[in-house]
């Protein structure tokens, strides 16, 4: 008996052990998903505007760096001869104007402008509101600014109230290099058209005249109204 069950061995053949499989060597993050595209370079742009073909020199001499697009009904905005655009509508009385928009609510709309101070230096603008006169009536928040100071308090422009003359006072900045902002900020978010017409820097009652700068921004040399001969004897 012993030899039968020493006989009867169990046939089936042994399976071999499983091997084990080493994991691949992980990459690099930064080869493992490279980028496919390389994001573009953002795009820079002088103005939002081009017043570059305007008849009238002081709206060449600004630069538009916040408005909307567009006037509703009216086109896109821009510098015009006049007239109603739309519901965008100037009171009449002047023409050769700046027709902007607060590109949204809480946003105001900006003219800007790099200048060298001279003596006594105003700033002078002629602005207003919506007109009710044909049209739907509206206002906005005038807020002028040198190098990111306000000067004065903010003026409400009421298209009522047809155009407003208006002159600042900066000789806080005289003799300095300044960056001027001329904000029309959003009240009620309801027919806030901002109109602008013939804004100037003078010194001491003299207009001031361009220059040409090194950096292609606008500058201005002051025309004091004195001969070479005077100004040599004041000395």
């Amino acid at each position: 008996m012993r030899g039968a069950w020493a006989d009867a061995r169990d046939t089936t053949p042994a399976t071999p052990a499983a091997t084990a499989t080493k994991p691949a060597p992980s990459l690099p993050r930064s080869i493992v998903a490279p980028p496919a595209v390389l994001p573009a370079p953002p795009t820079v742009t002088k103005g939002m505007v081009d017043t570059a073909g305007a008849t009238e020199a002081w709206a060449r001499e600004w630069t538009v760096t916040a408005t909307a697009s567009a006037l509703n009904a009216g086109g896109p905005v821009g510098f015009y001869a006049g007239g109603q655009r739309g519901d965008a509508n100037p009171p009449a009385g002047r023409s050769g104007l700046l027709y902007l928009q607060p590109p949204t609510e809480g946003v105001p709309a900006k003219i800007e402008r790099n200048v060298h101070l001279g003596r006594a230096p105003k700033l002078n603008l002629v602005v207003a509101g919506n007109s009710p006169v044909g049209g739907v009536g509206g206002d906005w928040q005038l807020v002028i600014k040198v190098n990111g100071t306000a000067v004065g308090a903010p003026r409400m422009i009421d298209g009522a109230q047809g155009w407003q003359e208006l002159s600042y006072d900066l000789s806080a900045f005289t003799g300095r290099d300044a960056t001027i902002v001329i904000e029309g900020q959003p009240t009620g978010w309801y027919f806030e058209y901002v109109f602008e017409d013939s804004i100037s820097l003078t010194d001491g009652g003299a207009a001031a005249t361009v220059a040409p700068a090194e950096n292609s921004a606008p500058s201005l040399r002051w025309s004091t109204g004195r001969s070479a001969r005077q100004a040599s004897a004041e000395r």
